[in-house]
């Protein structure tokens, strides 16, 4: 096991993130929408967005890093787990005017349990007034781990109650939002902004299309891998000669994208389009 970060976070409004440095954040509630638990966010790629008890002050945050599933402490009293993907290995945990530096080993697909306590009493406002750090505290384990559905472990607080039914009174929210309507915002010059890992590992071709499509690429990478082969099976449907065969799901699903944009754009077509208004 190590330890990421072991810090007291200054926290307004009640929320953390975890994202790579300056990356697009979500709204808190976006985040969650149509979730099982309302505590931890994982509906953006890429992005974990966190519930806290206090509402402003201090508290104690640890970020652990395993190589396989922790044994659960009888300690916590909150404990939600999420499937995470991060875009690359240099993250912060930043909350309103707060920001700590959090390296990953890697960036595989994770599992990412988000652990609390005293979440009741941090929540009073008077009684928190003078107490410094805060009552609550907690932490947040990642580990490699197939992609599995969020669920909530634990509950005992009123205060994560209300979270977990606020989340699931939500809707799921439309997956073009993660995309763009305006697709233009996602395409960032990666010669200014590394190319997460797991793209970059990829080499060759996925390269080339970066350049291009580099916010999409990532919205690939963040799929689950049975997400990027049903992609690729609508790409190649769309132009067959362009189908790419790789057991690595997301090489299959770029590769395929950078083969058969070019030809659609021949016939006069948006590729970028389509995918979003068909396949989300």
């Amino acid at each position: 096991m190590d330890v990421l970060l072991d810090a007291l976070v200054h926290v307004q409004y009640r929320f953390l993130y975890l994202a790579e440095d300056e990356a697009d954040l979500p709204d808190l509630t976006t985040a969650r929408a149509g979730q099982r638990n309302g505590l931890c966010g994982a509906n953006a790629p890429g992005v974990l967005s966190m519930i806290v008890g206090r509402n402003y002050g201090r508290i104690p945050v640890r970020v652990e890093w395993h190589d396989a599933e922790p044994p659960l402490a009888g300690e916590w009293e909150e404990v939600v787990e999420v499937p995470f993907r991060p875009t690359g290995t240099e993250l912060a945990l930043t909350s309103f005017d707060d920001h700590h530096p959090v390296r990953l080993p890697g960036a595989p697909s994770l599992r990412a349990r988000f652990c609390g306590t005293a979440m009741d009493a941090a929540g009073d406002e008077v009684a928190m007034l003078d107490v410094d750090p805060s009552v609550d505290r907690y932490l947040l384990a990642l580990w490699p781990a197939d992609p599995a559905p969020e669920t909530v472990v634990r509950q005992t607080s009123d205060l994560a109650g209300r979270w977990h039914e606020e989340a699931r009174s939500k809707p799921v929210p439309d997956p073009r939002i993660w995309i763009g309507d305006d697709v233009d915002r996602y395409e960032w010059d990666w010669r200014d902004r590394p190319l997460p890992d797991r793209l970059r590992a990829l080499g060759g071709d996925v390269l080339v299309v970066a350049e291009q499509h580099r916010g999409l690429l990532e919205v690939f990478a963040s799929w689950p891998p049975e997400m990027q082969r049903d992609a690729t099976g609508w790409l190649a449907g769309l132009a067959p000669e362009a189908a790419a065969e790789s057991d690595d799901p997301l090489r299959a699903l770029v590769e395929t994208f950078g083969a058969a944009e070019p030809i659609l754009r021949e016939q006069g077509r948006d590729l970028v389009a389509e995918l979003v208004d068909h396949y989300c």
